[in-house]
């Protein structure tokens, strides 16, 4: 249960973080293609 909702915080953090990322690059999409496929697994470090 606790791994279950950790794993679904994690992907609404990740997917948050993808969003956020693209409205300040001016994207209109939360995956750009910049990070390759749209389906990283993580955002990027920097």
């Amino acid at each position: 249960m606790g791994f279950f909702r950790g794993n679904f915080l994690l992907k609404l953090g990740v997917t948050f973080g993808f969003i956020t990322q693209s409205k300040l690059l001016g994207g209109s999409t939360p995956q750009t293609p910049r990070w390759g496929r749209g389906a990283a697994p993580k955002p990027p470090a920097h």
